[in-house]
């Protein structure tokens, strides 16, 4: 009889170990939340340096400061420390403004173009495009846009 009972009760005593150790192991805290050393715990302590900072400034300061303005101005500051200089930040309007740059340079003759020593020269002629069919090459000097000359221009 005793031993009708020995199978049953082994199992619901390690089914109540598991659980209990399942419960106690899922209350654990991640490791990467307390390590100091994790990247998010230090990426967490670097934006509350900026935060406080900002808090500091807005409440401090002698004038009433433009909040957006801090920011802007914390964002070009950071990538200004990368000393890159293709990594740049836009405003909303100068990104706009880029970007209508960006559509309008497609148009005309069909070519990318570039300067190189205070000339204007062609970079390359887009396949297919007018350029292309007139014999424009890279490195062509562009001397003159609708018969007006674009000698001191920039680009």
């Amino acid at each position: 009889m005793v031993k009708k009972w020995v199978l049953p009760l082994a199992i619901i005593i390690s089914l109540a170990i598991g659980a209990v150790g399942g419960i106690y192991w899922t209350s654990l805290p991640d490791k990467q939340e307390t390590n100091p050393e994790s990247p998010a715990v230090s990426k967490d302590k670097e934006w509350a340096k900026v935060e406080q900072a900002y808090g500091l400034i807005v409440s401090e300061y002698v004038e009433q400061v433009d909040g957006s303005r801090l920011v802007e101005g914390a964002i070009q500051g950071m990538l200004s420390s990368l000393k890159d200089p293709y990594s740049v930040y836009m405003d909303k309007e100068t990104a706009k403004q880029f970007n209508e740059t960006l559509d309008s340079s497609f148009e005309g003759i069909g070519t990318e173009i570039g300067m190189e020593d205070g000339k204007v020269i062609i970079v390359s002629p887009y396949k297919d495009s007018p350029a292309e069919k007139a014999g424009l090459k890279p490195k062509d000097q562009i001397l003159k846009v609708n018969g007006e000359s674009v000698e001191g221009l920039d680009l």
